[in-house]
């Protein structure tokens, strides 16, 4: 009889499971209806936090990631778990020259039990020199004139 091979990570997140953010849980939000990532084709609600939202979310398993939207405007996060120091994730990257989906992991390594986290979004407009190159094109001028409308630079 032939046997499988051990797997190669018994903790692979694809064995995960997907809760949604529940409005009690949020503060500071805007509520906003758009496409689903989880089920094609249909329509769900958003929870966008501004500047100084926050979220407190349960969860069982070893780690936490969060689905979002990424982009020029993507803050970075307050995250603490458990009550362990607080860490900083910051959620825009080199490639945020345009808004996209994306699954970010808030927390990992923790006991199989259930946990809590905490998740602030910090006031400070994000740092663009993290991106890979200079941003030029018509819709990063647009993006940058309507966040200077709304006094959200530093410049």
């Amino acid at each position: 009889m032939q046997r499988l091979p051990p797997p190669l990570d018994t903790h692979c997140w694809c064995n995960g499971k997907t809760i949604r953010i529940l409005p009690g849980w949020c503060s500071n939000y805007t509520l906003r209806r758009d496409k689903d990532l989880l089920r094609l084709g249909q329509q769900s609600d958003w929870l966008l936090l501004h500047a100084g939202g926050r979220a407190t979310i349960p969860f069982k398993g070893r780690a936490c990631g969060l689905m979002t939207l990424l982009g020029p405007d993507a803050p970075s996060l307050q995250v603490q778990v458990d009550g362990l120091p607080l860490q900083r994730v910051q959620l825009l990257d080199r490639w945020c020259y345009y808004w996209r989906d994306a699954v970010v992991l808030l927390c990992d390594g923790l006991a199989d039990s259930t946990h809590t986290l905490h998740l602030e979004v910090e006031a400070a407009p994000p740092e663009h020199g993290i991106l890979k190159r200079p941003a030029s094109s018509e819709l990063w001028t647009h993006f940058v004139a309507e966040a200077r409308a709304q006094g959200d630079t530093e410049e």
